[in-house]
């Protein structure tokens, strides 16, 4: 292809004489009276060449052209993929927990557990003889009542039981049904010395050796149970995953994460793992490539997300990459 043409001494020669004219008329003055400037030497008026673009060739001026057809820069050849056959090395620790607690008496879905549950028992009984032998010949009525607590502690690592003291009232009646004593505050039922014959009767009562006898006009007892403290999912997952152990970094386990929450939502497991792959040395930068697929447990379909990584000569691993338990049943491993 011929060279091409250099414009710029001509370009030159029509700046110089445009600029001579325009000199020549300001000299020459116009109507409005007004003097001309001081005349200026053309000669020592330089004009430096003009860098332009050459559209018709396809191409900038030389001093500008950058390499490249049309004067854009091609990209670097794409890296090739890498074509050794690599190694998988994983470590995986898993974990899960079970929720505690006491249920709820309506079913729901999915059940609900809690924590915390408050027994509160009442027992009334009215006439009857007295066994005891000091209030022999005498009626007796009692009117009780008691509150237990039993309580499991955070993860369910603990369970407590407390009963709080018994109470009520204890009445006594002669043979005419005329009250002998009445209004007597509940005692202690492990008193071993009573300081009066009431709360010797009544520790009878509680213990089982004594009584009212005979005929009976009433007698009912029940109890309330209150929940407290739901043990939520979310509470059940964090629990689950506070007690999850540590990687053992011996990279010699199962490739596969997962996690299953099951339908009543009352037990939690997952598992995690960490790996990286080794390959020998390559002899050219290539790109090494692999996928983790995520198969949920509703549909079965699987999705892939694409990993790469550039591979200089002198590697022989990578670095070590984590997978997580899906935020929903499922599992991941490495394809």
């Amino acid at each position: 292809m011929p060279d091409e043409p250099d414009y710029s001494a001509e370009i030159r020669r029509i700046v110089a004489a445009d600029a001579a004219v325009f000199l020549q008329q300001s000299l020459e003055g116009d109507e409005t009276g007004i003097p001309p400037p001081p005349v200026i030497d053309i000669t020592e008026v330089s004009v430096d060449p003009i860098k332009f673009d050459v559209l018709e060739f396809g191409k900038q001026g030389a001093e500008t052209t950058p390499s490249g057809h049309g004067g854009i820069t091609p990209p670097p050849p794409p890296t090739a993929s890498c074509t050794f056959s690599a190694t998988l090395h994983c470590d995986q620790t898993s974990g899960g927990a079970n929720k505690c607690g006491f249920a709820t008496y309506q079913t729901t879905d999915p059940p609900k557990m809690y924590r915390t549950q408050t027994t509160t028992g009442h027992r009334t009984r009215t006439g009857g003889a007295c066994k005891s032998s000091v209030w022999a010949g005498y009626h007796c009525s009692f009117d009780l009542y008691y509150t237990r607590v039993e309580q499991y502690g955070p993860h369910c690592e603990t369970y407590t039981d407390t009963d709080s003291p018994p109470g009520g009232i204890f009445t006594l009646t002669d043979c005419h049904g005329d009250p002998i004593t009445t209004g007597v505050s509940w005692c202690s039922p492990t008193a071993t010395s009573p300081t009066n014959k009431h709360c010797e009767v009544i520790n009878q009562l509680v213990g089982g050796q004594a009584g009212c006898v005979g005929e009976v006009s009433h007698d009912s007892q029940f109890y309330d149970m209150d929940l407290s403290d739901e043990y939520t999912t979310a509470m059940l997952i964090s629990d689950a995953q506070a007690t999850l152990p540590a990687y053992d970094n011996d990279f010699n386990d199962t490739c596969y994460a997962y996690r299953f929450l099951d339908d009543t939502e009352l037990s939690y497991d997952f598992a995690r793992f960490k790996y990286y792959w080794t390959f020998p040395s390559p002899a050219t930068t290539c790109k090494f490539c692999w996928r983790e697929r995520f198969t949920p447990d509703d549909t079965g379909v699987p999705e892939d997300f694409e990993k790469c990584v550039t591979v200089k000569p002198g590697m022989t691993k990578t670095a070590v990459f984590e997978v997580f338990e899906p935020n929903v049943n499922g599992n991941v491993e490495i394809v």
